[in-house]
């Protein structure tokens, strides 16, 4: 039997399957389907350490397979090959795949081969936190708990902050910003969770690009963005850099709001409770950035965040 760690490729493309195997036979045990059925069976039979799906399949498209995958096989880190076109594949993919990275198509194998090894060297190190039991506590808890957890939201408009206060304001410790600079502040200042953020805010410095600093510096704080202008691969940049929780479009929902607020502090819970989970969140270091003085600078403020809370 082989030691080695097994991969999963999906893809109704059979020559595309030859290829990923060709790419990582040497190093995995490579497993292979040619839709979303097949795919389900071998998770639910075998011990998956990473998914590689194409997105466009018949019967089941690659963000519904992730989304199920995540189910039955919680600690299979799961990749997505998908077009930057495909805006509604990324977002499913985010708010219910929980993505650990977009591949854009064409792919490289160099390229691919990194994103590989990572995702199973963390689902190696990450597999006994997600199989084991959970506590007693873990079980019984159907919420988060709420005044202990720190939510901040940043977006520049008055009616937005102000239905925020409302809403969360006596529920948690609730805090706004209108600025990045504003929101540095605070997040120096204060203990906060859970980072509520509109990706288009008019700012010196690009929403993006601080959030993916943020995670790069700070991987604890989980973030939804929730805004009416995003591009694709802005989107694409935002979960490969900067593991975003949840992509919401404006306007949202209260109810989708609430539970989109309580499955992220969840999730706060858990990997305070098991750190080592922080490692299936780590991002890729972009050199990507908008306004490279301002980013350094924010980078530096960050990491003064990361000294006060070690």
């Amino acid at each position: 039997m082989s030691n080695k760690a097994k991969i999963l490729c999906v893809d109704d493309d059979p020559q595309t399957l030859i290829l990923l195997r060709e790419i990582f036979k040497a190093k995995y045990q490579v497993l292979t389907a040619n839709n979303g059925a097949e795919a389900l069976d071998i998770i639910q039979r075998e011990q998956v350490h990473a998914i590689l799906s194409d997105q466009l399949m018949p019967n089941m498209l690659g963000h519904e397979l992730l989304q199920e995958v995540k189910k039955i096989s919680p600690f299979t880190m799961r990749i997505l090959l998908t077009a930057y076109s495909d805006m509604s594949a990324i977002m499913n993919s985010i708010n219910e795949g929980e993505v650990f990275r977009f591949v854009i198509k064409p792919w490289q194998a160099a390229e691919l081969r990194v994103i590989v090894d990572s995702a199973v060297d963390i689902a190696e190190h990450t597999m006994d936190s997600m199989t084991e039991p959970a506590t007693p506590a873990t079980v019984t808890e159907t919420s988060p708990r709420t005044q202990s957890h720190g939510i901040l939201i940043l977006d520049d408009d008055q009616e937005t902050r102000d239905t925020f206060a409302q809403r969360y304001g006596g529920k948690y410790a609730f805090y706004a910003a209108s600025s990045i600079a504003e929101a540095l502040d605070i997040l120096v200042a204060q203990d906060i969770d859970l980072l509520i953020i509109d990706t288009s805010i008019n700012d010196e410095i690009d929403a993006a690009d601080f959030i993916m600093l943020l995670k790069e510096q700070y991987p604890q704080v989980v973030t939804i963005v929730q805004t009416s202008l995003i591009a694709p691969d802005r989107a694409v940049k935002l979960i490969n850099h900067g593991q975003i929780y949840r992509y919401l479009n404006k306007p949202v929902k209260e109810s989708l709001m609430d539970s989109s607020i309580k499955q992220a502090l969840m999730a706060v819970d858990k990997n305070k409770e098991k750190p080592e989970l922080l490692e299936r969140h780590k991002v890729e270091a972009s050199e990507d950035t908008h306004n490279v003085p301002l980013s350094a600078k924010i980078a530096g403020r960050l990491r003064t965040l990361r000294s006060r809370l070690s």
